[in-house]
């Protein structure tokens, strides 16, 4: 389905629907809604900053590998590119340091489950892995430096790396632990993503 907001495009997937559906089925409808809700936090933060600098957006796009933001072709320097990858985490962190002084002010669950989850996905987004944020921060960074072969081989290697370390560490918590869902879906989601290109 393709909404048009102005100029930009709002594209969802089947796959994301029946994600959404799934989740629903088999979590608490309160934890879904606030990860929807800090997941928008998260892609308001990267449109924020792309608005700011003066980047236009050609559409967003929601599927089975969560939410993607393709811009037009707005040439911008290495610098604002770097700050666009890390307004989202930027933003969640600063919901969950807000979510935080709330709870202690008003002693509510709730506002330390807002915190809880914005502080997740913040977390899992400075994973350095090639098309989460921190990765794309890191691509910005190498690329000031080296030619874009080199930058994209390092970071491929980086990914690649990071992917298998946290396979192993995700096997290793859920043997001698005990089982955990979401570090095993966060596990899962980062292997396809990362090596998607390379199995087509």
């Amino acid at each position: 389905m393709t909404v048009e907001i102005g100029n930009t495009e709002l594209r969802i997937h089947f796959s994301f629907a029946a994600v959404v559906t799934t989740m629903l089925l088999f979590c608490e409808e309160k934890i879904v809604l606030m990860s929807l809700f800090s997941s928008l936090i998260h892609e308001s933060g990267h449109l924020i900053l792309m608005c700011l600098f003066g980047d236009r957006i050609h559409y967003v796009e929601l599927s089975l590998f969560g939410m993607r933001i393709e811009k037009q072709s707005t040439l911008l320097s290495y610098k604002k590119e770097a700050l666009i990858a890390m307004g989202g985490i930027i933003l969640n962190f600063l919901s969950a340091f807000l979510g935080f002084v709330m709870y202690l002010i008003f002693t509510r669950e709730d506002f330390l489950f807002f915190s809880a989850v914005n502080g997740f996905i913040a977390l899992v987004n400075m994973i350095p892995v090639k098309i989460l944020d921190f990765g794309r921060f890191i691509q910005c960074f190498l690329s000031q430096r080296y030619d874009e072969e080199k930058s994209e081989r390092v970071l491929d290697i980086l990914s690649a790396l990071c992917t298998v370390l946290l396979s192993l560490a995700c096997v290793l918590y859920c043997v001698f632990i005990r089982l955990n869902i979401s570090f095993i879906a966060v596990t899962v989601y980062l292997n396809v993503i990362t090596f998607k290109k390379k199995w087509s």
